[in-house]
């Protein structure tokens, strides 16, 4: 963001000025640590930047520490400040802020993050009603609101650990993420109130289970973990499931079973076409009609569960399928635990 100084110079003269200016703009910002640079035009002499930093800068910086009762701080401030000497404005930096929780998704119409038109990518277009997304809502839309609106944000940005698809349920303990929060005036926040709110409008969609203070570094442990998870599922036959075939689910109950997946077809248009070697066990099963059973597994991080229930015409090698020698499909599938 970028401010235009009402001065035609900026010198030791009019420091207070400047100063007072500066604050007015910046009052309404939450800041601990702030830090003054100068820009300057190409060709300037050394000596006379290196002159003008200890004359002008130094005492701007002063001053406006005491304006503002915060420290300097030249590492990682909360607030950085820089002057165009040339072009007699100064722009400003945010140091984002970052949140981590854990959602649980209880409704199957609900995606994790914002699902853009795939022709418009966002813009608008006639195939997506000029809304320049797909007719899902988001977690990360229905986070946005309150999140943004308390801390006078200028956008979110949603990283979460993995994701489930749309019509897949988030159970347990919930699924990590981290918000990140571009340009934020406010930094000091109340996050249990945010909670109670987001909580309050969303019941029986979605829920957070926690809202926490934290820095990038946590962006990036959240991405790179790799955690198996325990999965319930419904898988329906095309035919009755006879009660001697559920004796091969008996066989390898427990045990741990290695499959081999080719990338599936759904996911084929985005994803490398490479076989994952995957390991699975399965904890229990029961028959809940003629042609239905519920099974309870847990699955290394990246296997594909519903594609291991319908063999994915053969790309995943064994599949429930093929155990069972029946045609399988995945009803509805759950994550219980993420472990």
């Amino acid at each position: 963001m970028k401010f235009k100084l009402p001065f035609e110079k900026i010198d030791e003269n009019n420091l207070d000025n400047i100063a007072e200016y500066i604050f007015e703009k910046l009052k309404d910002y939450e800041f601990s640590s702030f830090m003054v640079g100068f820009s300057f035009e190409k060709g300037i002499d050394e000596n006379i930047k290196k002159d003008f930093r200890r004359k002008i800068q130094y005492n701007l910086t002063k001053k406006l520490s005491n304006l503002f009762s915060v420290s300097v701080n030249y590492n990682n401030p909360d607030l950085s400040l820089i002057v165009d000497i040339n072009k007699k404005n100064f722009s400003i930096y945010v140091r984002p802020v970052y949140l981590f929780g854990r959602y649980k998704k209880y409704s199957r119409e609900i995606s994790q993050t914002v699902f853009y038109c795939p022709y418009c990518k966002g813009r608008g277009c006639l195939k997506c009603n000029m809304k320049g997304k797909l007719n899902y809502i988001s977690i990360e839309e229905l986070l946005r609101d309150e999140i943004l609106t308390c801390f006078e944000a200028e956008r979110l940005v949603f990283h979460g650990a993995g994701r489930e698809d749309i019509d897949v349920r988030m159970l347990g303990n919930g699924r990590p993420f981290v918000v990140e929060l571009i340009g934020p005036k406010k930094r000091n926040v109340n996050l249990q109130n945010i909670v109670r709110e987001i909580n309050r409008s969303n019941e029986n969609k979605f829920e957070l289970v926690d809202l926490q203070y934290c820095d990038k570094a946590k962006i990036v442990e959240i991405k790179n973990s790799k955690h198996d998870k325990k999965y319930c599922l419904i898988a329906e036959s095309d035919k009755a499931i006879e009660d001697s075939s559920l004796d091969n689910l008996k066989n390898i109950l427990n045990r741990e079973l290695v499959i081999y997946q080719r990338t599936p077809i759904r996911v084929s248009a985005r994803r490398s076409d490479v076989v994952r070697r995957k390991k699975i066990s399965l904890i229990s099963f029961e028959k809940i009609d003629e042609r239905s059973i519920r099974v309870v597994l847990v699955a290394e991080h990246g296997t594909y569960i519903k594609e291991f229930v319908s063999s994915d015409n053969g790309r995943t090698k064994p599949s429930l399928s093929s155990i069972l020698g029946l045609n399988l499909l995945c009803k509805e599938l759950d994550v219980l635990e993420i472990i």
